[in-house]
């Protein structure tokens, strides 16, 4: 194929990569109001990937940056077209920034299968085209005229003898050094100006909900009974934010103090008349852990699921009885105190507020979703030093 029509092919995926990650930006800034279009089916759903931890890098949408990148490659493909003596130089820093898309890509990947156990649909067409890119900018590359030694010496000599383009390097490493820590800063400050809920609780001046003690009673917990700080999540195994969650906590107990209490909140109408929706799974997995928890397996049972979801699986039953602490599932199933049990901690849900999975109370301050977890941790830290 001639070398002109590989850029035209590049220039169009790179501005098709733009594109998408322009719109993955939108949707990242209203998530809630623009969720069902990005809701195709079981496992496929943006809310999950977006809205964890892995959705932002300084506090800074991941989208954000994918607009810069793929801006840039689209500017840099563009550029031989109008300007072939760039087309050498062009090719070896696409090849780079394509090969570290790629690679990120493949992270992204990773971590939508085997952590989220969800895949954002519109980030998914930008997993297939970047490898595309790669794979263009390398047969770009390997049809260049002259060395790599060339081509730096070329870009340093034009470095060297354009006081615009030394100046603009020289720019870009400063905001890299500065700049990201402020952007995270700033959006530190937006989210608390745009939350006031974020900001009363690190100031320690949110209504608390005191009743929340009184309704759980006593609860099988992780960490220590006596900690400064004790943070109750109400949850459904169905949820894959929830399932993220389980791994932010573990980090976080890893340098704090903390009591953690879980409460089964099945989010489906089979169970729990409050759901807008049918969820497979989410009340026989609460039910399960109900069960489990009266014989002291509740946590157990709780790594099981969220770290393995096949095991509710119809062949799996077995297995997952036995961690439960039952003989088959038949005795969980028909067990009509854990039936009950799960009916009254959706009542206690109900009552405490609780309308989405996760939704969590610091201290008996209460918050819908999973908050950042910038913000989860700097509100244990200053919650434990009240």
């Amino acid at each position: 194929m001639k070398r002109s029509y590989l850029w035209l092919i590049l220039s169009v995926v790179a501005a098709l990569c733009a594109l998408d990650s322009i719109w993955l930006s939108v949707l990242q800034r209203d998530l809630d109001s623009l969720a069902s279009y990005c809701h195709i089916g079981e496992g496929f759903d943006c809310l999950p990937a977006l809205k964890s931890r892995y959705g932002k890098l300084f506090g800074i949408p991941l989208s954000n940056f994918a607009v810069g990148q793929y801006l840039l490659i689209f500017a840099l493909s563009v550029q031989p077209v109008l300007q072939l003596k760039r087309s050498d130089r062009n090719s070896f820093l696409l090849l780079l920034l394509n090969a570290w898309g790629t690679i990120f890509c493949f992270w992204l990947v990773y971590i939508s299968y085997v952590r989220l156990k969800a895949y954002c649909p519109f980030c998914l067409v930008l997993h297939i085209l970047t490898p595309v890119l790669f794979l263009i900018s390398f047969l770009l590359f390997a049809q260049r005229k002259i060395s790599i030694r060339e081509i730096f010496k070329s870009e340093w000599i034009s470095i060297k003898n354009n006081k615009i383009i030394a100046l603009g390097i020289i720019v870009a490493l400063l905001m890299a050094v500065v700049g990201v820590p402020w952007v995270h800063y700033k959006a530190r400050e937006r989210l608390l100006d745009e939350s006031p809920a974020y900001k009363q609780i690190l100031e320690g001046k949110y209504p608390k909900f005191e009743k929340l003690n009184e309704l759980l009673g006593e609860r099988a917990f992780r960490g220590t009974s006596d900690a400064k700080v004790t943070i109750v999540e109400f949850a459904d195994f169905m949820c894959p934010i929830c399932s993220e969650s389980k791994r932010v906590f573990e980090d976080l107990m890893k340098s704090y103090d903390v009591k953690l209490i879980f409460v089964p909140y099945p989010r489906s109408r089979e169970c729990n008349p409050t759901a807008k929706s049918d969820i497979p799974n989410s009340c026989y997995a609460a039910l399960v852990a109900e069960f489990a928890s009266r014989r002291g397996k509740l946590w157990e049972t709780y790594d099981a699921i969220f770290d393995d979801p096949e095991i509710l699986k119809q062949d799996r039953e077995g297995e997952l009885a036995r961690i439960a602490g039952a003989s088959n599932m038949a005795e969980i199933t028909n067990d009509t105190q854990a039936v009950a049990d799960l009916q009254r901690d959706i009542a206690i849900a109900n009552i405490s507020g609780v309308k989405h999975t996760p939704s969590i109370f610091i201290n008996n301050m209460g918050l819908e979703g999973m908050p950042d977890e910038w913000f989860l941790f700097e509100a244990v830290d200053k919650e434990s030093r009240r």
